[in-house]
């Protein structure tokens, strides 16, 4: 039986205060870290998502997303999807995202 996902994650202070990034960047790793899957340790919400999220333009999505990268909160991961269709999916680092709080 699968189980439900816990309705949390820890995050680490330092990254949420993190003022060598911009808010926008910290939020957009935080909010794609709500995302991850408790076994392959992957989210993959389109930018979309995030825009509806976020209530901002799919430029300050993008951009918020590459300076996380940037900064080491999240690693690209590209890999494919059920129709062999190139898509990205994300990696929270334990940079931001508490390890015990992913594990099932």
């Amino acid at each position: 039986m699968r189980q439900p996902e816990k309705p949390f994650a820890q995050l680490y202070h330092e990254a949420l205060r993190d003022k060598s990034i911009s808010a926008e960047a910290r939020f957009v790793a935080i909010l794609i870290g709500t995302y991850v899957n408790q076994h392959s340790r992957l989210a993959w919400p389109r930018t979309l998502r995030l825009m509806e999220l976020t209530g901002w333009g799919r430029d300050v999505v993008k951009r918020a997303r590459a300076e996380a990268v940037r900064a080491g909160y999240l690693v690209e991961v590209l890999d494919h999807d059920r129709r062999g269709r190139l898509v990205n999916r994300w990696k929270v680092s334990e940079k931001l995202l508490r390890e015990e709080a992913r594990k099932p």
